[in-house]
């Protein structure tokens, strides 16, 4: 599927640029928001408030901590159409197969919705291991705005190589969202990503920010080597 990215984090006007998106070419479109508790909430509300005011037809999903843990406050927002729950990379693909090919998104597993005024919350999904899946679309970013210098360099990049963690702890969100579990990616994988990242983009630093980087010591070990 076609897709464009607005990085609320980078543009002075995400909904300005959003809207110059929907008007540039026919539809149907489909925004997907990623939204965490804080400012991607606080931004995420009104600009979903007003495009669904000027857009009508246009599909809102969200995903991200704060619509998987709050569905039914999200869904009756009245501009919020689906939730994708936790690991959203498959479940996803699998509502966009479904809303133009037809099909049940009760069989989408993952996924959160409204069905005759009630909410209808599918199986959870299995996680999927992230060696499954591609490599970050990097080429898709401008990536020079995302390397910062930090303490570790000039250039710091930053990245996710695992999903969840595998410890119980009740303060925090990540065991409610994705349940207890870890997977990651292997050293090899892991390893060729942040050569990609020195040689393509001159990255002199990277910053991990997986919820639990160290789980397995005998991959941070190997990875190290």
């Amino acid at each position: 599927h076609p897709y464009q990215i607005v990085d609320g984090n980078i543009e002075q006007s995400p909904l300005r640029r959003i809207e110059e998106i929907l008007q540039s070419d026919a539809g149907p479109h489909m925004l997907l928001c990623t939204v965490m508790p804080g400012p991607q909430l606080a931004q995420a509300v009104p600009h979903c408030g007003s495009l669904r005011a000027a857009y009508p037809d246009l599909t809102i999903v969200w995903g991200g901590y704060f619509p998987s843990m709050h569905p039914e406050t999200t869904l009756r927002s009245g501009y919020v159409d689906y939730i994708v729950l936790g690991q959203g990379e498959a479940t996803l693909l699998e509502l966009l197969a479904v809303l133009a090919g037809g099909g049940s998104l009760g069989a989408v597993d993952g996924l959160c919705y409204l069905e005759g005024g009630s909410i209808r919350r599918t199986r959870p999904r299995t996680l999927i291991d992230p060696n499954t899946l591609p490599m970050f679309p990097y080429h898709r970013l401008r990536m020079d705005r995302y390397l910062g210098r930090t303490f570790m360099g000039a250039r710091t990049a930053c990245h996710h190589s695992s999903v969840a963690c595998p410890f119980p702890c009740s303060f925090c969100a990540v065991i409610k969202v994705y349940g207890r579990g870890w997977l990651a990616e292997t050293p090899e994988r892991l390893e060729r990503t942040v050569r990609h990242l020195r040689d393509t983009y001159r990255a002199d630093a990277v910053e991990f920010y997986d919820n639990n980087f160290f789980t397995k010591e005998t991959r941070t070990a190997e990875f190290a080597e």
